[in-house]
């Protein structure tokens, strides 16, 4: 095996500079975490993480890039340097449908074990069943916003190195007072307010320029000035002055927002295309009578089985139900019917629970009169947990409470819904129920439950077949693979899909994987995703296979149910449409012809939202200007709801389209143009150079390594040649005999990274002076010190430490030839790099204050651009102080022309009165004149603030920014050049 032979001396020095502190700003101090990660280095993303790291003084950043750029890869890069440094207790909020995935991969690509914690588990916490993840100091929690509301005290005492916050958009509201979503916002906000934050959106912005305003007062609330001055100074500014303070705030925020576009990094990450297909359906008359009679019930806000306290909440999983499957419905609907018993209950009638219970035994029976499955299952619903199993047993049992999660779980859709829509669905008051009224439902929901069980298939499941067979036949003849990953909403719609399947051909053993909120721990999901990958043809998942799975190996998605919610639908998509998809994804999607509703969310997903066409899919742009996707599920259900005929659906949905138009004004949109675009020619020239730049230094930094460790084990070893690994035959501290090794990533052999512990150990070593012999003739070929061979002369080692803001490490070797002429430095670090052919120890002495002052050349330099770095920190530091009050007078400043105009008008109006009739105007003048007096006061008042607070806080930074120098001899010696 080729490498360059290195003398102890040498070891040393490079196993030293490998392990030198850098500012984690500079480039090269995230290879270790790239060399290291199982991920290929992106320029942007190592951009990303460097500008996270960019200023230790302010409160966090904001990462903006655009949807699919690998914001979780720049995190991980970011959480990788901080672990390293022994800064370990990491909070990540991230949604609830996301919280898997982040689990994954950070465990996947980045080797950090994380744990996710919920209010269920931490319930556990408090009744002392379980040790509180919150108190220990080396861990990465993964939760969501409910959590950090509902224990807001327990988040804020624990002491935070970062806390990130994924699809922060969610929180822009912050700003607002009084809606329920900003007083969640603020209690996140508070929660984490002494922390760290790296907030991570691709929609920063959205509706208007007050949410930009709301996240960035997460990182710092003066940042921005106040809500008042932005909004004064921003957003209600005049279009004259408009570009130009648009431009102010693009600066102000660039130094702690920074976005990417993915028109930029096309060349870095290769997208294929995603195609959609639509299979039309004609459902028969008993399935449209179905539809019909069921969506009349909806449209009921006095049904008993679903409480006005969750009207809406529970409309929204009953119509899913509705379009999944009749048999999704049918379990559904004798849960209702449990639920209308059960009222009887509330209302203390037995007569009329009796009545409902004969009646509901005679649908259910079998023909021959015995009791079938179905009945039983619904008297083990009725009855579940309750003895004895009669009126008085249930009446000692029961409360008037709901609770809507174990209704979610009823129907098998708990995995679609999180704690806040659960919130959501509490917050209104219950309503009275009556016995005719309980009576006028039954004979509702039984008359459905006939209709159902006088189905025994449905016409969407034999549009599933044709589909498949149609794509699978396609995929055979364009040699893709033959697989497919079909998502329903719902566990019952998935046993029924598994019926389809198996009547088309397929075996449910060899043929499918079934996928669930039920299949286990995340090693038992990815042993399921590994089957898949291997020789099953079927992926059959629920919504928990939108989280966290990677199935770029297969090209052809199937949404049997279809969201209404676009981030949920682009979740799914994302399965397969992502990095590393080398064909164009289909996504097959079902129209209900007779379901003018149904093939308008079709119309509105793809033609607005661009959910199933083109590179990137879903616009986030686009997808922003709705609230969010749960807002647009509820106006769906509101048409639903509603329209009576197709004409109102129609026109109601066309509203719907005209409400999410791309930009809303002339004002947000340049707006939007000027705050979160980048010149492209200008980004796609400095990531090009970047990405050539961090290919080279990895490369560079892992033959380093390769050539220290074979040196040092001394030829005891073995190199084969086909795998390009290395066997050692002899062990040491963290390397073992027998075991493949490589120094890049190939395969299943184990990597030996430059911060790994012989490396380590390595430079540990005790230094000795030597005299190292370099074989310059037939190894190299460096013109800046070819004319020393033949010369000899002497050396000293240096290591400098720098310490500030943060601390920079530096390795000097001072290099004095025999004339008595120093090296430059560049000259002496290429000297070091030459091939060794033998060393000896030796005594060495020269004179130091000669190294000393060359030495101190050196540092001269290197302090220098430390010093430009922290002066540009402290200038911030200034300026942005500076840049809050003069937001707070610019504001005053605004009021005291709106009054001075007020006051204007009123002496115009006071010209055309008598003396005796303007005192009530002369009154209201002298009123706003003393409002400019305090005004003004007001703006002498901020001067003084603005100056007191300067001064307490430059006294601050000037301890922080000063630079101390530590200066440490390792080694010294003598050399030749041959």
């Amino acid at each position: 095996m080729s490498y360059k032979k290195l003398s102890k001396i040498q070891q040393k020095y490079f196993a030293m500079s490998l392990g030198l502190k850098k500012p984690k700003w500079e480039t090269d101090a995230m290879n270790d975490a790239l060399i290291a990660a199982k991920v290929d280095p992106i320029p942007h993303q190592v951009e990303a993480a460097k500008f996270v790291f960019r200023n230790p003084f302010s409160g966090g950043v904001i990462l903006g890039d655009e949807v699919g750029l690998g914001k979780t890869i720049e995190t991980g890069l970011v959480l990788s340097q901080l672990w390293a440094e022994g800064k370990r207790k990491i909070l990540i909020i991230a949604p609830k449908s996301l919280r898997h995935q982040w689990e994954d991969e950070l465990r996947e690509l980045f080797f950090l074990e994380s744990e996710i914690i919920d209010t269920r588990f931490y319930a556990k916490v408090e009744k002392g069943k379980a040790a509180d993840p919150l108190e220990e100091d080396e861990r990465i929690l993964i939760t969501n916003e409910h959590f950090v509301v509902k224990y807001e005290e327990r988040v804020k005492k624990a002491k935070w190195d970062v806390v990130v916050i994924d699809e922060a958009h969610k929180l822009r509201n912050v700003w607002k007072a009084g809606k329920n979503e900003a007083k969640r916002a603020k209690a996140v906000r508070d929660a984490i307010e002494p922390f760290k934050k790296l907030l991570l959106t691709a929609t920063p912005m959205q509706n208007n320029l007050m949410e930009l305003y709301g996240l960035c007062t997460f990182l710092d609330p003066h940042a921005l000035g106040s809500a008042e001055s932005f909004k004064r100074n921003f957003v209600n500014c005049g279009p004259e002055e408009l570009k130009e303070k648009l431009e102010v705030l693009k600066y102000r925020m660039s130094k702690f927002f920074k976005r990417e576009l993915r028109r930029n990094v096309q060349a870095f990450i290769p997208y294929t295309d995603r195609n959609a297909v639509t299979i039309p359906f004609d459902p028969t008359n008993q399935e449209e009578e179905l539809r019909i009679t069921f969506e009349n019930y909806l449209r009921d806000p006095n049904t008993v089985a679903l409480p006005p306290i969750a009207n809406g909440f529970l409309r929204l999983v009953y119509y899913k139900l509705l379009a999944s499957s009749s048999f999704a419905l049918k379990n559904s609907l004798n849960n209702l019917y449990v639920r209308l018993v059960h009222n009887c209950v509330f209302i203390d009638d037995e007569e009329l629970f009796n009545e409902l219970i004969n009646k509901i035994t005679q649908t259910l029976l079998a023909d021959n009169g015995e009791e079938n499955e179905e009945l039983i299952r619904f008297k083990k619903t009725l009855y579940k947990n309750v003895y004895p199993q009669s009126f008085q047993g249930l009446k000692d049992h029961l409360t008037e409470a709901h609770d809507f999660e174990d209704v979610l779980k009823d129907e098998g859709a708990e995995e679609n819904y999180d704690e806040q829509d659960l919130d959501e669905a509490n917050e209104s008051e219950p309503d009275s129920t009556t016995k005719e009224r309980i009576q006028a439902e039954s004979e509702v929901i039984l008359r459905l439950i006939v209709l159902c069980r006088d189905l025994s298939e449905n016409t969407k499941g034999n549009a599933l077949v044709a589909a498949l067979d149609q794509q699978l036949k396609r995929a055979k003849e364009n040699n893709w693979p033959e697989k497919a990953v079909i998502f329903t909403e719902f566990k019952t719609t998935q046993n029924y899909v598994i019926k389809v399947l198996t009547e088309y051909g397929m075996d449910p053993v060899k043929d499918i994987v079934i996928f669930n909120g039920d299949s286990g721990s995340t090693e038992e999901r990815r042993q399921l995703v590994e089957e898949f990958r291997g020789e099953k043809k079927i992926f059959l998942t629920t919504e928990a296979g939108a989280e966290g799975l990677n199935l770029q190996f297969c090209n052809l998605l199937i949404n049997y149910d279809l969201p209404w919610n676009p981030q949920r639908i682009e979740q799914r998509i994302g399965r397969c449409h992502r990095y590393g998809q080398k064909l164009d994804v289909v996504v097959v999607n079902f129209a209900n012809k007779k379901n003018m509703a149904d093939i308008r969310i079709l119309e509105l997903l793809n033609e607005k939202f661009k959910l199933f066409e083109g590179a990137f899919g879903v616009s986030n742009t686009v997808l922003g200007q709705i609230e969010s996707g749960t807002d647009v599920e509820k106006e769906i259900l509101n048409i639903y709801l509603t329209c009576r005929n197709e004409e109102e659906i129609v026109e109601r949905f066309e509203t719907l389209f005209q409400e999410t138009e791309e930009m809303r004004e002339e004002k947000f949109r340049q707006a939007k143009e000027i705050i979160l675009t980048e010149l492209d020619e200008e980004v796609q020239s400095k990531l090009k150079s970047i990405d050539q730049d961090i290919k080279t230094a990895i490369s560079e930094k892992q033959k380093l390594v390769r050539d220290i460790v074979l040196s040092h084990m001394e030829n005891k070893f073995t190199y084969d040649q086909d795998s390009h690994t290395v066997v050692f035959l002899k062990s040491l501290d963290g390397i073992e005999n027998g075991t493949k090794y490589t120094f890049s990533r190939n395969g299943e052999a184990r990597l030996i990274p430059p911060n790994s512990k012989v490396v380590s150990n390595i430079s540990s070593m005790q230094a000795q002076s030597g005299k190292i012999t370099l074989q310059y003739t037939g190894n190299h070929n460096i013109s800046m010190i070819e004319n020393l061979v033949g010369s000899s002369g002497s050396f000293k080692l240096y290591l400098v430490k720098f310490s500030g803001i943060e601390q920079k490490e530096i390795l000097y070797p001072v290099v004095r030839i025999k004339s008595g002429e120093f090296l430059s430095r560049e000259a002496a670090e290429k000297l070091f790099t030459v091939t060794s052919v033998g060393e000896e120890v030796i005594t060495f002495n020269d004179h130091e204050q000669d190294y000393r002052s060359h030495l101190d050349f050196f540092i001269k330099s290197d302090k220098a651009l430390l010093e430009e770095y922290n002066d540009q920190l402290y200038d911030e530091e200034v300026e942005k102080m500076d840049d809050y009050y003069d937001d707070l007078k610019e504001l005053c400043k605004r009021q005291i022309e709106d009054i001075e105009k007020q006051i204007t008008k009123l002496k115009k109006e006071r010209r055309k009165l008598k003396t005796s009739e303007s005192g009530k105007i002369n009154k209201e003048i002298t009123r706003l004149k003393g409002q400019v007096a305090t005004k003004q006061e007001k703006i002498a008042q901020l001067h003084r603030e603005n100056v007191d607070k300067e001064k307490v806080v430059l006294d601050k930074l000037n301890n922080q920014v000063k630079i101390t120098v530590e200066i440490t001899e390792i080694t010294s010696g003598e050399f030749e050049v041959i």
